[in-house]
């Protein structure tokens, strides 16, 4: 039975996978991230950005932040930009790039911390850094994630009407809660993103929201849901690896299975 299945997902995702149709004005976006952080793999997330990205139409440019070359961004070599932060603890403090990131007017999406004022001026709320707190990222529709221990979180607070919100951050134990993932005009923050889960969900939808209008078409992300600790985890990691190495987008939204999990 398990093996019929695979057979199916894959089966049904080879005959409705799309492709991406790329206009004209097809977006030309900037990845710049602080480190890769291998220590904790953190290299994963911007390969994990990049498909994203690619797969919503843009050609994708990643690079360092301290190997920032000065002027791109001011040029208007790049129509957006994706600034991925994956190391909290070390400030940034290349001059040139905050600089023009200041003055960049494009679509602009800023992932995991380290979140600067004129950031957050751009999305119009006020921050808030929580540390060392166990937080539980949740959507509308009742998935829920526990989210990694970290030093420090940035959260954004008293966002404005006209901001979108996707998904949920709670701080275990106390009530209240802060926008997960968050947009207003051409600015959009994700404070967390770790290419799989609730995380890859809501950055595929807030880098839709902020590129993809620039495609005739856009290729959807294949979602796994209702996996909790008693699914078929070797189908899961079967199936995982066929979709990654034919490129195919997706996400596995996992499912709690009690209030402490």
């Amino acid at each position: 039975r398990a093996f019929l299945l695979l057979c199916f997902v894959l089966l049904s995702v080879a005959l409705i996978r799309p492709q991406a149709v790329r206009a004209a004005n097809a977006p030309n976006v900037l990845l710049a991230y602080d480190s890769l952080n291998a220590g904790d793999r953190k290299q994963n997330n911007v390969t994990a950005m990049q498909r994203l990205l690619t797969s919503a139409g843009a050609t994708v440019h990643v690079t360092s932040i301290s190997d920032y070359q000065r002027g791109g961004l001011a040029r208007g070599d790049y129509s957006g930009l994706v600034t991925m932060i994956n190391w909290n603890e070390v400030p940034v403090v290349s001059r040139a790039f905050l600089h023009e990131q200041r003055d960049f007017t494009g679509p602009q999406l800023h992932v995991g911390g380290n979140l600067s004022g004129n950031e957050v001026a751009k999305l119009h709320a006020q921050k808030q850094t929580l540390y060392r707190r166990q937080l539980q990222v949740s959507l509308l529709h009742g998935s829920a994630q526990l989210l990694p221990t970290t030093s420090a979180v940035d959260v954004l607070t008293n966002p404005p009407a006209a901001a979108k919100t996707y998904g949920s951050l709670h701080i275990q134990g106390a009530s209240g809660s802060f926008p997960f993932g968050y947009r207003f005009g051409q600015a959009a923050f994700l404070p967390y993103f770790d290419g799989q889960g609730i995380s890859l969900l809501v950055a595929e939808r807030l880098v839709a929201g902020l590129f993809a209008p620039h495609v005739r078409e856009y290729q959807p992300l294949l979602t796994i849901t209702g996996v909790t600790p008693y699914s078929n985890l070797t189908l899961l990691k079967r199936t995982a690896a066929f979709l990654s190495a034919h490129e195919i987008p997706f996400a596995v939204s996992a499912a709690t299975v009690t209030a402490n999990t």
